[in-house]
């Protein structure tokens, strides 16, 4: 008998150890990582650079999700234009024109998770390098720290480091905001005011040079990374500041607020881009009572991956207001960062029941994004289902009913967590610089009702995971982009409808050149169009 039981815990022993080596194998399973080992030190060759452009290419080709959904608000088919591509990849002299020819390229994809990572980036381990670079297989970054350790990538950022300098930018240096579908002249920077420049505040913008304001929005989708005005389906930038190649005149055509057309000549200026030296120690968060027991304000700038650092204040000021009917949370502008920063710090609190909400992944059938499928989301593609078996009673669109690759159903739940016992109702404020965690956020308040969305659509791609990065073969250049597709709960696409505010709310014309209200004077937001709304509901 006690051989049996000494053979069953032999094999038992055994099969734990083999399933704890399989599963570390299946998290750190090898990414191809295709930098050669050869000298940087000399400029790439023509030949190299088409290397690196084709290899990028199928890798997007066969990986990337959302081709049919760019071809769809972009007007053109971007796997279509290679040969363009390749004659732009041709034109480079060297080596700084064909890492700007790459990103341009990319940034005709109009997606914020596609772009080649910086020399700065990588270099200063913040954002991308400080986050994967820290993981352990447990966490399920593996194959991201595979490409960002690999040694030869290491050494070609050196070299890229050296030839690249993007701290500074030649731009006008007047503000324009974007309000109803108009670029207004906001402010002036550099110690100058409007009145310098000869331009009326709220003057409207209409040509830039030969250009009109609109060909000259269109003109940026490869350089900027645009926002998307659902109301008037225009591409857009909330806040433009107009670049240019160096120092130069640049003929600036307004309409004033009286109406009268007005030209100004001004000259562009050099604008510095590093960031602040103790970026660490900006708060991520503000708060404020607009009405005393009844109305809090909770303001998130940024989902800060060490979210824990935060909590206890954060939490502090949820007690402190959990008896007030009414409560703000302010996320405009958030460009996200971490779930885990509003799931812990603002869901979990709040909550006295678990709340829960359903939702499609859909990915692609490449190779390359096997090993980031099973790192981030514990499986193989063996668990996922065809696309083909997609249900049919929601709006899934038409090319994901087909072959096109692999969807898995996933919950998302959030239980309480020392729960303040608020039991009032909360108002979320959103726009379209709501992007990837914040969009998430935004997409779970929704679908569980937990939260009334209030502003303008969120800026999409929030329903997901990490995006895969992939190093070039000869230049080491990183670039990154998406690998999985995020469905919202009626079958639409994230990245294409993103998250639609419950009540619209955007700046008017005339909120802009008036922005003071008598009638909200006692309330530090007298001047924001959204939360003047809210106080007419409450109030």
């Amino acid at each position: 008998m006690r051989k049996v039981v000494k053979t069953i815990l032999t094999i038992f022993v055994l099969v734990t150890i083999t399933c704890f080596f399989f599963y570390h194998k299946i998290l750190n399973a090898p990414v191809q990582v295709m930098a050669k080992d050869i000298s940087i030190e000399s400029p790439l060759m023509t030949q190299q650079k088409l290397e690196d452009f084709e290899y990028m290419y199928n890798i997007l080709k066969e990986n990337f999700p959302f081709f049919e959904v760019k071809k769809r608000l972009l007007g053109y088919d971007w796997l279509s234009r290679k040969s363009e591509f390749e004659e732009w990849i041709k034109e480079t002299k060297n080596d700084k024109e064909f890492y700007d020819t790459m990103r341009r390229i990319l940034n005709l994809l109009q997606n914020g998770h596609t772009h080649i990572l910086r020399p700065q980036a990588y270099k200063a381990y913040k954002y991308f390098c400080e986050v994967y670079n820290t993981g352990s297989w447990i966490s399920g970054y593996g194959p991201w720290q595979q490409v960002l350790n690999n040694k030869n990538v290491a050494e070609r950022y050196k070299y890229w480091s050296s030839i690249i300098n993007e701290d500074k930018r030649y731009v006008v240096p007047i503000f324009f905001k974007y309000v109803e579908g108009k670029y207004v002249a906001d402010y002036a920077i550099r110690e100058k005011s409007l009145e310098d420049y000869d331009i009326e505040r709220g003057s409207i913008l209409q040509k830039i040079d030969d250009l009109t304001t609109k060909e000259y929005i269109e003109s940026l989708k490869d350089k900027e990374f645009l926002k998307y005005d659902f109301k008037r389906n225009e591409f857009k930038m909330n806040q433009l500041l107009i670049s240019t190649p160096d120092i130069q005149i640049v003929k600036l055509t307004f309409l004033t607020p009286e109406g009268k057309i007005v030209e100004r000549d001004v000259k562009s200026v050099v604008m510095y881009t590093n960031p602040p030296g103790n970026i660490k120690d900006i708060k991520n968060f503000a708060t404020a009572i607009i009405k005393k027991d009844k109305i809090a304000y909770l303001k998130i700038y940024k989902f800060a991956f060490d979210y824990k650092k935060e909590q206890e204040a954060i939490y502090e000021f949820l007690n402190q207001v959990k008896n007030y009917p009414y409560l703000i949370i302010d996320v405009r502008g958030n460009p996200g960062g971490n779930d885990m920063y509003w799931m812990e710090n603002i869901v979990a609190p709040l909550i006295d029941k678990p709340l829960k909400t359903n939702y499609y992944i859909v990915v692609r059938n490449g190779e390359y994004i096997k090993p980031f499928i099973k790192a981030r989301f514990g499986l193989s593609l063996l668990s996922f289902k065809s696309t083909k078996e997609l249900p049919r009673n929601l709006n899934f669109p038409e090319e994901l009913r087909g072959d096109f690759g692999k969807f898995a159903c996933f919950s998302k739940s959030i239980s309480p967590k020392n729960p303040v016992g608020f039991k009032g109702k909360i108002f979320l404020l959103v726009d379209e610089y709501v992007y990837s965690s914040s969009e998430s956020f935004a997409s779970f308040a929704k679908a569980t009702k937990w939260a009334t969305l209030v502003g303008t659509a969120t800026g999409g791609d929030g329903i997901g995971v990490d995006p895969a990065i992939c190093a070039l073969p000869n230049s080491g250049l990183i670039f990154r982009f998406p690998f999985d597709m995020g469905i919202n709960p009626d079958g639409t696409i994230n990245e294409e409808k993103h998250t639609q505010p419950d009540i619209y709310v955007e700046e008017t014309y005339e909120d802009f050149l008036n922005p003071d209200d008598p009638r909200f004077s006692g309330t530090p937001f007298n001047d924001d169009a959204v939360i003047k709304k809210i106080l007419e509901m409450i109030d």
